[in-house]
């Protein structure tokens, strides 16, 4: 962005700059007021009008409340009378896009189903889905009328391919930029590497705020069916943790977590777990993975439960939100 704010012609669009953990040591652009917000101490950008840092790191930085407060008061010379997300009630509207990662092309072809499920298992609670939709070229679907705070399963159809559940804390708010990240079954994707079977699950883990593991009291949780697996080898602060692709190395019904699995450890962002959660097709059972993450209140915990999808036919992807829910 300070290399498009270079020009003259492109600064005269802008009225307000926010740098979000960018490049450090350049100048501000010429005439556009401009602050930085950053989880590295020391930090900076040169001539801003303020320079701001946190003790977050890289991705929770960027939408974190502390952020906004300032990027809303900068924007607007203001201070926000909000700084939470506020929840809805009654019904709301759910869309967004399914995509190929890391191309960000849709999955054209595919078919997208919507469930209500049961929050203490994950099962489906009627025969048909509430909503489908036909995946275009640009990955569109919705949007849904949904329930706030109700759970669903998103379940991408592809012929000759897995069906991929997507599980998610409840909306409670209309959101209309739900992203469902699919692979390739063509490029095969980083998903490839994990190991599949018909007695065990695969589950990729994400949110937009880093796990953290050897922080002591500062440290996230986060338990499958009871065990927790974040720990200071999967998850040190430093990696920058925010995508955990957990199942069962080697098919060997056991689990490893004296460290990463390292071919996911080696990619930025990411990490592997070697934890084995018994599966079946269908499933007999019930996943379950508990939250607690580091700046909630009290003992506030966020909970996803879902059937145990065999992975030699299913792909589970869980999405734990970045904020402290407040109802």
């Amino acid at each position: 962005m300070l290399g498009y704010l270079a020009f003259p012609w492109r600064r005269a669009n802008v009225a307000h700059y926010v740098n979000i953990d960018g490049s450090s040591g350049r100048p501000a652009p010429i005439g556009v007021p401009t602050i930085g917000i950053w989880s590295r101490p020391g930090a900076g950008i040169v001539g801003a009008v303020k320079n701001v840092w946190f003790d977050q790191t890289h991705v929770q930085v960027a939408t974190s409340a502390e952020s906004f407060l300032e990027m809303y008061e900068f924007f607007t010379g203001k201070k926000p009378k909000e700084k939470h997300i506020v929840p809805e009630t009654g019904q709301i509207s759910l869309a967004g896009r399914a995509v190929i990662f890391p191309q960000n092309i849709g999955v054209e072809g595919a078919t997208l189903e919507i469930w209500k499920v049961n929050s203490d298992t994950g099962a489906r609670i009627a025969n048909t889905p509430q909503a489908i939709y036909d995946i275009g070229a640009a990955g569109a679907w919705g949007p849904f009328k949904a329930t706030s705070g109700a759970n669903y399963e998103f379940a991408l159809v592809r012929e000759g391919d897995s069906t991929h559940h997507y599980y998610r804390e409840p909306s409670i708010r209309s959101n209309y930029w739900i992203t469902l990240l699919a692979s390739s079954p063509a490029w095969g994707g980083v998903s490839q590497y994990m190991n599949r079977s018909d007695n065990h699950s695969c589950v990729v883990i994400g949110r937009s705020k880093e796990f953290w593991g050897n922080q002591g009291d500062n440290n996230d949780i986060l338990e499958i069916n009871g065990v927790n697996i974040i720990t200071a080898n999967i998850c040190p602060r430093s990696k920058l943790v925010n995508g955990m692709f957990v199942y069962d190395r080697d098919a060997d019904g056991a689990s490893n977590l004296t460290g990463p699995i390292p071919v996911y450890h080696a990619m930025i962002f990411f990490t592997g777990v070697d934890l084995y959660m018994p599966a079946a097709d269908p499933p007999d059972g019930t996943i379950s993975i508990v939250s607690w993450s580091r700046g909630m209140p009290g003992n506030s915990r966020a909970v996803i439960n879902f059937p145990n999808w065999a992975s030699s036919n299913h792909r589970i992807s869980v999405n734990f939100n970045d904020y402290v829910r407040t109802e």
